[in-house]
């Protein structure tokens, strides 16, 4: 049974087999939609918030450099956050149902962190709303590969899942358990991969500080100004 009520279709040992294949056929597919898609999507907020200036930094610059303090804690969380869920998950995530750590809080740990990290280079901007934005815009494009990685886990694990995804918030915890005991070795070269991969949150960081620049010198106008 999947957590949207629908049955789980195995009729024979063979079709099982067969559909579960197909399962991790599509949700490799994906993966690589939800990359393709938050690469572009990165490309494009970059361009066009070159354009996008902060109320905050003409009105308080006290409150602006904060909230561009927040958001490089919240990248930074980001990166601390992403690379803890590897070394629990890594090389495990269609193997086993893994429920330690940080996913014995939420269910994907990883996509969350992806979130907080859209939501630390929006602050990084200066204004709450471009932080919010890029958070609802990242939750947004992993919404589809979240619900695909859910049925395929359902497929995978029947009622284990069932039971653990009723515990456990997708995204917001419901309860701050701590579970350690069943931890796999550390694969590190997935744990280095993701903290390398992740630590491209960074490059916002000279890109928010050339945009402000080229605002503040007048080389680059102001189309929109947010809060």
């Amino acid at each position: 049974m999947f957590p949207d009520g629908k049955t789980f279709p195995m009729t024979s040992p063979t079709t099982a087999l067969a559909w579960n294949g197909s399962m991790v056929d599509s949700l490799s597919r994906a993966q690589f939609r939800r990359r393709l898609a938050m690469g572009l999507a990165a490309v494009t907020a970059a361009f066009g918030l070159l354009f996008v200036g902060s109320t905050w930094r003409l009105q308080s610059p006290n409150a602006f450099h904060l909230i561009q303090l927040i958001g490089l804690a919240l990248i930074v969380v980001a990166i601390a956050g992403r690379t803890w869920c590897a070394v629990y998950i890594g090389g495990r995530k269609k193997v086993t149902l893994v429920q330690e750590g940080p996913y014995a809080m939420v269910r994907h740990p990883l996509y969350l962190f992806s979130i907080i990290g859209a939501s630390g280079i929006g602050a990084l901007w200066g204004s709450f709303v471009v932080s919010l934005m890029l958070a609802v815009a990242t939750a947004l494009i992993l919404k589809s590969v979240t619900r695909q990685e859910e049925h395929f886990l359902a497929a995978k694990f029947g009622n284990q899942y069932t039971t653990y995804a009723a515990k456990v918030g997708r995204y917001i915890p419901r309860s701050f358990c701590w579970r350690k005991e069943s931890i796999a070795p550390i694969n590190h070269q997935v744990a280095l991969r993701t903290f390398i991969q992740s630590s491209f949150f960074l490059l916002s960081v000279p890109v928010a500080a050339f945009a402000q620049w080229g605002q503040i010198s007048g080389f680059l106008p102001i189309l929109v100004a947010l809060p």
